[in-house]
C-alpha cells in the first residue's frame, strides 16, 4: 500500500513511478495467486489503492497498471471489491489514459460509492494538494470542489481546516496547492448553502495579509504565491460566503505591475469577478479607473499592458460613464512612439482592450461615434512591424488588430450599417489580403480566415470591392476545404485576386516585402505565381 503511492522527487522530476508501477503488478499477482477466502480480509484495502493509482497517478503507465490490476482483482475475487463491475465500464485501461478526465470525471464517478469517497478525498489532501508538479496541484484544486457534495461536511470540518494549515507552510508547493484548491472548495461550499464558521472566515479573509507580512509574495517563489491568490480572490468572490477584505483589490493591483505574464493574466482574470462584488451599482470607482488610465502613459512596458488588459475586463457598468477617457487613452496606448517603439506588446493589449469594449457595447448606439477613430487605430495596427531579437514580434499586434476589425464590422453590421464607410472597408480588406501572404504561417492563416469570413458574413458587409469576383473565387467548398497556413493551397487563391483593381496594390506590397528572408520552400512558392 505505501508503494503504490511512492513519489520521491529528485529535482524537477521524481524517481516514484517505477515502484508504484511495480506495487500494482504486485497487486495483479496477489489476485492471481490466492483464492477468495484468503485474501478476502485484504480486498477492500488493495481495491481502494489501486483505484487511488487509476485515477490520480501522474505517470499513464500507472494508472494504466492499476485499472488492470483492480479489473484482475475484480475477476478473481467474486463479489469483492463493491461496486467492481460498476467501475470497471468507467475506468477500463483505455479511458484513464487521460489525466484531466480521469481526476475530473472518473474519480468523481467512483467516490459517489461510500466505500471510496473518503478514501479518495484523504489521498488527495495527503498527497496531490502539494504535489511537485504544478500541473497536479491545479488538477487537484479542479477535482476537489466536484467532491465536495458527496461529504460535505468532512470538507466543511476537516478539510477547510487541513487546507488554511498547508497554507501556512513554509514549503511553497503547500502553499500554492492550498491557495488554489481553498478557493475552489469554499466556493463549492457557499453553492451548496454551508455555513462557514465565523473563524473560518476570518482565517481566510487575512490570508493575502499574512503571505504579505511573512515577505512571500516577493521574490521568485512569490510570483506562484501571487498568481495562487489571485486565482483564489476570483473564486472567493464568486462564491455566496461573504468573505472580503480590501486587500483583495491592492494584491490585484500590484499584480497588474508585475513581470510575469501569468501573474497579470491572472489577475484580470479575477478583476472583473471582483469588481461586480464591491463597485454594486452607484458606487464610485472613478479613482480606480483614473489610476488605469494613468499607468497606460507609464514609462514601464509591463505595467501598460497589465492596465491595458485590466481596462478591457471591466465590466460595462463601470466603463460606459467614462467611455471618452478609457477609449481615448487606449488608442493613444497603441501609437507607435519613439519611447515606445519596442512596446508591440503594450499595443497589442491596447488593442485587444479596445475590441473587448467593442464587444460588450454591442446593441449600445454610444458605440458609433468612436468608429472612425477605432478604425484607424486597427488598420495603422495591421502595419506595426516591430522586430527585436525575438524575431518578427509586431506579429502580435498585427493578428490583434486584424481580429478587432472583423469585431468592430461585425458589430456595425448588426447595429447601424451606415457607420461603415467604403474607404474603410476598402483599407480593412486590402490590409486583410496583405496579410494573408505574409511569410509568418500562423499570420497568414489569422488573415485568410478573417477576410474569408468577413466576404461570407450575414447579414452582408456593405461596400466590399470586386464582391462578385471574389465569392466566384473564394466559394463555400473552397472556404472549407483549405488549410490557410499552407501556401501550396493559398497561393493559388490569392494571385486570382491580383486582377481585381483594388486589392493589386496590397497584395504585390504582400509578396514583395514577404518575399526575402525566407525558407527555400516558400520562396520558390512565390516565385511559381509570380
Amino acid at each position: 500500500m505505501k508503494a503504490l503511492v511512492y513519489d520521491e522527487p529528485k529535482g524537477f522530476c521524481s524517481v516514484g513511478s517505477y515502484i508504484r508501477d511495480a506495487a500494482c503488478y504486485v497487486c495483479w499477482a496477489f489476485a492471481r495467486a490466492y483464492d477468495h477466502h484468503t485474501l478476502e480480509p485484504l480486498v477492500q484495502q488493495i481495491a481502494q489503492g489501486l483505484l487511488v493509482v487509476t485515477c490520480y497517478d501522474k505517470e499513464i503507465n500507472c494508472r494504466r497498471a492499476a485499472s488492470a490490476a483492480f479489473q484482475e482483482l475484480v475477476g478473481r475475487q467474486g463479489g469483492n471489491p463493491p461496486y467492481g463491475i460498476d467501475i470497471l465500464t468507467r475506468a477500463d485501461y483505455f479511458s484513464v489514459g487521460n489525466r484531466q478526465s480521469a481526476y475530473l470525471d472518473i474519480s468523481v464517478y467512483i467516490a459517489q460509492f461510500e466505500a471510496y469517497t473518503r478514501p479518495f478525498i484523504q489521498h488527495l489532501m495527503a498527497r496531490k494538494v502539494e504535489h511537485w508538479d504544478p500541473e497536479i496541484r491545479k488538477l487537484t484544486a479542479k477535482t476537489l470542489p466536484r467532491l465536495v457534495p458527496l461529504d460535505r461536511e468532512y470538507f466543511l470540518t476537516e478539510v477547510l481546516e487541513q487546507l488554511l494549515i498547508k497554507i501556512d507552510s513554509i514549503d511553497l508547493n503547500a502553499r500554492h496547492g492550498a491557495t488554489l484548491s481553498l478557493g475552489e472548495v469554499v466556493r463549492a461550499l457557499s453553492e451548496l448553502k454551508c455555513v462557514i464558521p465565523v473563524e473560518t472566515r476570518v482565517r481566510i479573509e487575512n490570508i493575502v495579509k499574512n503571505f504579505r507580512d511573512k515577505k512571500q509574495l516577493q521574490g521568485l517563489s512569490g510570483e506562484m504565491t501571487r498568481q495562487a491568490c489571485c486565482y483564489m480572490i476570483e473564486q472567493l468572490t464568486a462564491a455566496e460566503s461573504h468573505i472580503h477584505t480590501n486587500e483583495w483589490q491592492i494584491l490585484l493591483n500590484e499584480s497588474l505591475l508585475h513581470e510575469a505574464l501569468s501573474v497579470r493574466t491572472q489577475a484580470c482574470e479575477a478583476l472583473p469577478v471582483l469588481c461586480r462584488r464591491i463597485y454594486p451599482s452607484g458606487s464610485s470607482y472613478q479613482s480606480l479607473i483614473d489610476l488605469y488610465v494613468s499607468q497606460l502613459e507609464s514609462c514601464s512596458p509591463t505595467s501598460r499592458e497589465g492596465h491595458a488588459m485590466a481596462l478591457g475586463v471591466l465590466p460595462a457598468f463601470m466603463l460606459l460613464p467614462h467611455l471618452d477617457l478609457i477609449i481615448g487613452s487606449l488608442i493613444r496606448c497603441s501609437h507607435v512612439t519613439d519611447a515606445t517603439a519596442n512596446w508591440t506588446f503594450s499595443r497589442k493589449n491596447a488593442i485587444q482592450a479596445l475590441d473587448s469594449i467593442v464587444g460588450k457595447l454591442q446593441g449600445k448606439r454610444i458605440l458609433l461615434s468612436y468608429v472612425p477613430a477605432l478604425f484607424d487605430c486597427y488598420l495603422m495596427g495591421v502595419e506595426e512591424y516591430t522586430k527585436d531579437s525575438r524575431g518578427d514580434i509586431g506579429r502580435h499586434t498585427r493578428q490583434a488588430a486584424m481580429s478587432a476589425l472583423r469585431g468592430l464590422i461585425v458589430t456595425c453590421v448588426s447595429l447601424d450599417p451606415s457607420a461603415l464607410t467604403e474607404d474603410n472597408i476598402e483599407k480593412t480588406m486590402s490590409a486583410l489580403l496583405k496579410q494573408a501572404v505574409e511569410r509568418i504561417d500562423q499570420t497568414r492563416g489569422v488573415a485568410a480566415q478573417i477576410f474569408c469570413s468577413l466576404l461570407q458574413n450575414e447579414p452582408q458587409i456593405p461596400h466590399i470591392p470586386h464582391r462578385t469576383e471574389l465569392l466566384t473565387i473564394f466559394t463555400p467548398d473552397i472556404i472549407a476545404s483549405v488549410n490557410w497556413i499552407k501556401e501550396n493551397e493559398t497561393f493559388p487563391l490569392f494571385s486570382q485576386v491580383l486582377a481585381c483593381d483594388s486589392y493589386t496594390s496590397a497584395l504585390m506590397a504582400g509578396f514583395i516585402m514577404s518575399m526575402g528572408g525566407m525558407t527555400e520552400r516558400l520562396v520558390s512558392r512565390y516565385r511559381f505565381h509570380y
